[in-house]
Formats: structure tokens, sequence, C-alpha cells
């Protein structure tokens, strides 16, 4: 059961799904709230999927492992989002298919399968939502498999790198095995080009991070400037 300070927060991240006598009981009394921290794992590939998150705070980053064991990141989901595969598994009654995992602490409220498959199916609030979901992961995945394909490794690594850096902040916390997965490479071919670039004093590297030296340089790698 939600008390009334979660329901106001869930209602001004995910505007309408609250709306009516209907979806505001059914959230009220069996949807759940609870806090994550950092590396906690919400769904294991091959889970039953019982639950939708909603998404309040912090970040869940959603992967997917081949049968190499390499891993790519599907998508992240941030606050006032919620997980495409969830409602997947939930509308078709089917197992998890990726690893749903937290990669920022945060807030969530968990939705139980039987309420937002009755929600759906009465709620229009909800169906928008649904759909509104669908063409967004959509169009994410379709981004992420033409950048996969069709884009040179050095020149998404060097997006990456300047997109989650700035002049005043030049580190990336990240580990080479978690920008490996983030482009859908393996730990080893990452450090190798990152390696390259710190002997060519684009980058600096240490324990657990990239720090950014030269930012006109990764730029013209990533071909922001030509």
């Amino acid at each position: 059961m939600l008390n009334e300070a979660t329901q106001a927060r869930l209602a001004s991240e995910f505007p309408g799904l609250l709306g009516g006598s209907t979806a505001r009981r059914e959230i009220s009394e069996h949807a759940s709230f609870k806090h994550f921290p950092a590396g906690a794992t919400l769904y294991h590939e091959g889970d039953e999927t019982a639950y939708l998150p909603l998404i309040l705070t912090g970040e869940l980053a959603v992967s997917k492992v081949g049968e190499s064991g390499r891993e790519i990141t599907l998508y992240r989901v941030g606050a006032g989002e919620s997980c495409i595969l969830s409602t997947l598994g939930i509308l078709n009654e089917a197992s998890f298919p990726a690893t749903a995992e937290v990669s920022a602490e945060g807030d969530v409220v968990l939705v139980p399968a039987a309420r937002v498959r009755e929600l759906v199916d009465r709620a229009p609030a909800w169906r928008d939502f649904v759909f509104r979901l669908y063409h967004a992961r959509l169009t994410s995945l379709i981004a992420l498999v033409e950048e996969v394909v069709f884009q040179k490794l050095d020149v998404r690594l060097a997006g990456l790198l300047l997109r989650h850096t700035s002049s005043e902040n030049p580190v990336l916390g990240w580990t080479h095995q978690r920008i490996a997965a983030e482009l859908g490479s393996s730990r080893e071919v990452i450090s190798r080009v990152l390696k390259d670039w710190q002997r060519r004093d684009l980058i600096d590297l240490s324990r657990g991070a990239v720090s950014v030296a030269d930012r006109g340089g990764l730029e013209k790698v990533s071909d922001l400037v030509t």
C-alpha cells in the first residue's frame, strides 16, 4: 500500500496514471514502494515478470548477455520512466528476457502484474502510457542497432566519453567492462582502444575511471568536428 506522500510523488513523475478512482484505488492499495541501492538486481533473465517498476528517482540499466559472454546495455530507465520489457512480460505472461540492474540508487514503485493487466484493460491513461513506452523504447533500440551495425567502435566510444563528461568534469567513473556493455563490445577491445588513446594523450586512465584530456581530439574522432 502506498502512503499519500508516495502517491503525490508518483502523480508528479507519471502525470495521469493516478487519474480516475479505479487507477488511484488499484495503485494505492496494491502497489509497493521500495528504495534500491546501486548494484541491486530487479530482474534476472528468466525471472517471472511479477511487477512493473515505475522509477521515481535513480536509474535502471537493462542488459543482455550473449552466448559468447559479451554484454550489451539495451536501454536505461530514469525518473518518470518505466521498463518496456517488464510491460511485455506482464501483458504476455512471459518471463523477463534480460537483466535489470540498478545503476544509480533510487526509489521505485512496484505495481503487481495482475494489477497492470487490469489497468491497461480498464484505464485509457494506462493504455496510452504503454503505447508511448513502446514507441520510445523501440525508437531507442533501433538507434542502438544502427550504432552497433553502422558506426565504427572508436567513433561510438569517443561519443560516449564526450556525452558523459564535460570540460568542468572530465572524469567518467566507469570500468572498461561497463563501457563495453554500453557499446556492445568486449572489455578487451575497449581497453585496447583506450590505451591507444592514452598514448596519444587524448585521455588518462586510472582504476575504474577515464579522464578526458583532449576534448578537441575526441571530437575529431567522433566526427563531431569535421
